[in-house]
């Protein structure tokens, strides 16, 4: 199992239940030997959860109609058939007798009147247009209103909401605003939103709808706007968008069994990664430290072949190489000082034994001996720094610091080379 978790290939030798486990086992070995694949996954989880995080926000804007409203999230559940009853209760209120309600030459009789029908309106009492409701159904129209080419409130079934004289500015509903000025601008055009000469917006699940008031002649006179109930009033059961809060409410239900269980695995196994890796890099940092302070020794175990496995690899390598060439240096060294001490012996042997014999010297041969003799002196104790240097990187040199007198130091060089410069160069030192 674990050449196959760890090792790069499959075996050339390998069974085929091998072979099936290798590749069964691949997303695991990539995991584990591909840093890239760690990053990958995490941006998958990432992608999941921001995914969750906006179809919680969409559920929230379902659930809760205030958020909807705040963030300008329009509903879709719209009374299609408003529009149409616009259409027909402009033909049943005479669009003459409008004309001149708008111009303001109806009689007091004829005005009374004129509202007892837009009431009649509102309370589904028109002759004709009667329908059979159950009880807890909501009648399809809450309010009607008859504005004139200004704007202005003509007539309407009930002052408190609206009352004649008031622009249309004074609707309380955006939607209501919205259809009217666009009925208005068109100037009994048809609406392209819609394809007919009415026009219908919804808004807090109230549609409203506007018609206009074409004469005769085709000029237009004014706008009958109709106000609806809120939708799941009039079908007297759940409108869409009560449905989709149905479905929300579920959602929000369900979604905590699989949010908590996903957060409280994977904030763990996110610092558990996060850990992993960071661990893996600090003994590589603290191999490096140690390396740096003389410990060639220093290793890094690897656990793991991914890049980070490989790279400790190839550190323990160079590692090894290091410390296998300092230690030839240091061989080489000692073994270069030793062989040097021995001729070096035979020389300062001879040149004792012959100042030894000082009645068969002359002076001059005494001068070359002594001159011999300290750069002897002088090589030996250049072998024993060559030897120290091998120390050094051992850190169990132990220096020992004393005072000496520098014009002894030259005048011992000095005449070491006097003579031989004198005499064959002619030169003083």
């Amino acid at each position: 199992m674990k050449p196959i978790l760890h090792g790069p290939r499959m075996p050339t030798d390998a069974s085929v239940a091998t072979q099936i486990l290798y590749w069964v086992l691949t997303p695991v070995r990539l995991f584990r030997q591909r840093t890239a694949v760690n990053l990958v996954v995490s941006y998958v989880a990432m992608a999941l959860i921001t995914i969750t995080l906006l179809l919680s926000a969409l559920m929230a804007m379902i659930l809760w109609p205030q958020l909807g409203q705040w963030l300008q999230f329009e509903e879709v559940a719209i009374d299609g058939y408003l529009g149409e009853q616009a259409r027909a209760y402009a033909q049943w209120l005479d669009p003459q007798r409008l004309e001149v309600a708008i111009e303001g030459e109806l009689d007091p009789a004829e005005y009374d009147r004129l509202e007892a029908d837009l009431q009649a309106i509102v309370a589904a009492a028109v002759p004709g247009f009667e329908g059979a409701f159950e009880e807890s159904f909501a009648f399809r129209i809450a309010h009607v209103a008859i504005l004139d080419m200004e704007g202005m409130v003509v007539a309407s079934d009930d002052p408190a909401w609206i009352a004649p004289g008031d622009p249309v500015s004074r609707f309380s509903l955006g939607s209501t605003r919205g259809v009217t000025a666009r009925t208005l601008s068109l100037d009994g055009e048809l609406d392209p939103a819609w394809g007919t000469l009415y026009s219908m917006e919804v808004a807090n699940e109230r549609t409203s709808a506007s018609y206009p008031l074409v004469m005769n002649d085709g000029e237009m006179a004014g706008v009958l706007v109709l106000e609806g109930n809120p939708i799941r009033e009039v079908i007297g059961g759940e409108s869409r968008i009560e449905l989709l809060r149905y479905f929300g409410q579920q959602f929000r239900q369900v979604i905590w069994y699989v949010t908590i269980p996903a957060i409280v695995v994977a904030i763990p196994f996110g610092v558990w990664r996060a850990r992993s890796i960071s661990r893996r890099l600090e003994r590589m940092a603290s191999a490096a430290d140690a390396m740096a302070e003389g410990e060639l020794d220093a290793r890094i175990p690897v656990r793991q072949r991914d890049e980070i496995g490989r790279l400790a690899e190839r550190f323990n390598e160079m590692a090894a190489t290091i410390e296998f060439n300092e230690r030839t240096r240091r061989a080489f060294i000692s073994n270069v000082s030793h062989e040097l001490r021995t001729p070096l012996s035979i020389i300062r042997a001879t040149v004792e034994r012959q100042l030894g014999q000082t009645g068969t010297l002359d002076p001059a041969q005494i001068a070359s001996l002594g001159v011999i003799e300290r750069e002897s002196d002088m090589l030996d104790r250049m072998i024993t720094d060559l030897f120290t240097l091998t120390r050094i990187g051992e850190q169990s040199l132990r220096l020992e610091r004393k005072s000496f007198d520098l014009a002894d130091l030259a005048g011992e060089a000095v005449a070491g080379i006097r003579d031989l410069a004198w005499s064959q160069s002619r030169v003083s030192v």
